[in-house]
């Protein structure tokens, strides 16, 4: 041993000062994790720059560190590419949801429903009942001149049925089903 880096401590034990050498970090992970110091474990860890969460890492072995980087939100300083938002298809889908759920057009503004919403999609700009109702009488409109579209293009004939009833609370119901060969 050199002398040099060599000093007897107070109970007599030699005691090098020479630093202890370190094994250089040269994987391209650990630009994405800063460095902890060891845990109560003794082990090496590593924390994500992005999301904050720890690792047991070493210099030598970085297995977990990339399988992580790779799930993580940020690769390489790079966002994952999410599919930017179409304010009108949203429009519409929650106008389908009313719709098909018979949920009230107050639906929209109900609080943990846009607080989903703009979890899901930080951009969303959500809507109010009146915006829903819109969306909701244009899907009726667009979808009643399909139908008209669809019944003008009958070459054959067709079957008309209808249907009157009332509900126990007296609400009135009428449905029309139109029975038809069509010509695909």
């Amino acid at each position: 041993m050199d002398s040099m880096n060599e000093e007897n401590d107070e109970y007599g034990d030699t005691v090098s000062s020479a630093p202890k050498r370190m094994r250089c970090r040269t994987s391209s992970v650990w630009s994405n994790f800063e460095i902890l110091p060891k845990g109560s474990d003794g082990k090496e860890r590593a924390k994500c720059k992005k999301c904050q969460n720890s690792f047991v890492a070493s210099s030598s072995d970085t297995t977990s560190l990339l399988r992580h980087r790779e799930k993580c939100l940020e690769v390489d300083n790079q966002s994952v590419s999410r599919q930017p938002l179409d304010q009108a298809t949203y429009r519409e889908m929650v106008a389908l949801a009313i719709i098909r759920h018979n949920y009230p057009f107050s639906f929209a503004e109900h609080e943990t429903n846009r607080l989903l919403h703009c979890y899901l999609n930080p951009d969303v700009k959500t809507i109010c009942r009146n915006t829903a109702k819109s969306d909701v009488i244009k899907i009726y409109r667009t979808e009643k001149e399909i139908l008209k579209h669809d019944l003008k293009s009958i070459t054959r004939r067709f079957c008309l049925t209808s249907n009157l009833w009332s509900s126990p609370n007296t609400d009135e119901y009428m449905v029309f089903t139109a029975h038809y060969v069509d010509e695909r």
